[in-house]
């Protein structure tokens, strides 16, 4: 069993890690990459997917395999430890972990722009470039 905030604290450290394509190291990370590694300090069961474009596909094969390793939970606001699945404009292309932050909702994810993995406030986020789709937490979670 893990906390919200054991989560949240592990996403952490993996602030101001270099954005890299497919990167699964301290040395860089995209944002499954980051996704991935956060699990494995949690030993979460995966299945890691290397053949992705920059670009969301239709057929984006690593979104698709979330559901079968991450619990799928109701829609509402996001908790702090819980991961969100973004759409960037009509494809599911983005995922990051949820925090509380100064009392607000904010989101870990690893971007192409600034180039590293940060923490913004999801009240700030452009609802029109990166939607919520679904919201999921890791096995064992506690909510």
């Amino acid at each position: 069993m893990m906390t919200r905030e054991e989560v949240q604290a592990e996403a952490r450290k993996w602030l101001r890690t270099p954005y890299r394509h497919r990167g699964r190291a301290a040395d860089g990370v995209d944002c499954i990459g980051f996704l991935v590694m956060v699990g494995r300090a949690f030993d979460i069961p995966h299945e890691d997917e290397y053949d992705y474009s920059l670009w969301p596909r239709q057929d984006l094969l690593i979104l698709k395999k979330l559901g079968q390793f991450l619990d799928a939970i109701p829609p509402s606001t996001p908790l702090p430890g819980t991961i969100g699945v973004f759409a960037e404009r009509r494809l599911p292309g983005h995922v990051g972990i949820f925090s509380e932050k100064h009392r607000a909702v904010h989101l870990i994810h690893a971007r192409i722009s600034p180039g590293c993995v940060l923490e913004e406030p999801w009240q700030h986020m452009p609802r029109d470039h990166l939607r919520l789709i679904g919201l999921f937490s890791f096995p064992g979670l506690e909510l």
